[in-house]
């Protein structure tokens, strides 16, 4: 057989290995219920937007009152609820920003949008369309069986642009995919504490009323930083992430309470 031969089966070899571990990434990608994009995909798509200094803005979607939909209809009929959601998601973000956006279920009943912008952000723009999916989401009614009232459900939804990412806490600094997710948590849990089914963009001084401020520093960069901390998650959970490296650190003990008599 010809070296030529030999060189084309090469080729043709090394395009079917490229071509399964392609297909392998992209179902290691994928949300298997919804078939949205998966929280390792948007940590990855969000590092790579981070390292090159793409302008950008993400949403975080989290359906209000989540577990009374499962403990009223069953999680079946949960899960084809999500379905809808993600459908009207995928369909409307595409609608608005086309093939740029993309839409993804992280966990259970998060979602989160995330759309690369090329000039400055029009935060109405923005604004005006993540309400219109919120809206459109509140409007989902599924009738299910033995049940006297539709399946529905709304949404709370936190954003933030790349530039509020970056500035972060006192002053410019990197971030990274776990601190923008960090902020979307914020502007998310403002929401909800204002009544849920709503839009918030994340800003530093909205969240102070439902955050606890922090000052630390990461032991694997040695960079320091401040970080709010949503009040409802401050017994769930016990860490938090340096915004330079993303490097899980241990998150500092709230002040203890004073006694009931102490006078201050």
């Amino acid at each position: 057989m010809s070296s030529s031969s030999d060189q084309s089966i090469q080729r043709a070899v090394d395009e079917v290995r490229r071509l399964i571990t392609d297909a392998v990434r992209q179902e290691q990608f994928r949300d298997q219920l919804t078939e949205l994009f998966n929280d390792a995909a948007l940590m990855e798509n969000l590092q790579q937007m981070v390292e090159a200094g793409q302008k950008f803005w993400c949403a975080f979607f989290e359906i209000d009152r989540f577990k009374e939909v499962n403990d009223k209809f069953g999680y079946s009929q949960a899960d084809a609820l999500l379905k809808r959601v993600a459908v009207t998601m995928s369909t409307l973000a595409s609608n608005s920003f086309g093939n740029a956006a993309s839409v993804y279920r992280a966990h259970g009943d998060e979602f989160y949008v995330l759309v690369p912008v090329e000039n400055d952000i029009s935060s109405d723009k923005v604004q005006a369309t993540l309400d219109s999916i919120r809206l459109s989401i509140a409007q989902i009614s599924i009738n299910v069986d033995k049940q006297p009232e539709p399946m529905s459900c709304t949404v709370s939804v936190g954003w933030v642009t790349s530039d509020a990412a970056r500035l972060g806490g006192t002053s410019p600094q990197p971030t990274s995919p776990q601190g923008i997710k960090y902020l979307l948590e914020h502007a998310t849990s403002y929401a909800k504490r204002k009544g849920r089914n709503r839009v918030v963009l994340y800003d530093a001084e909205t969240v102070k009323a439902v955050s606890r401020s922090v000052r630390t520093s990461c032991n694997v960069c040695e960079t320091s930083f401040s970080a709010d901390i949503p009040v409802e998650r401050e017994e769930a959970e016990k860490s938090l992430f340096c915004p330079n490296c993303g490097t899980e650190l241990a998150r500092p003990a709230p002040p203890s309470k004073p006694p009931d008599d102490t006078v201050i």
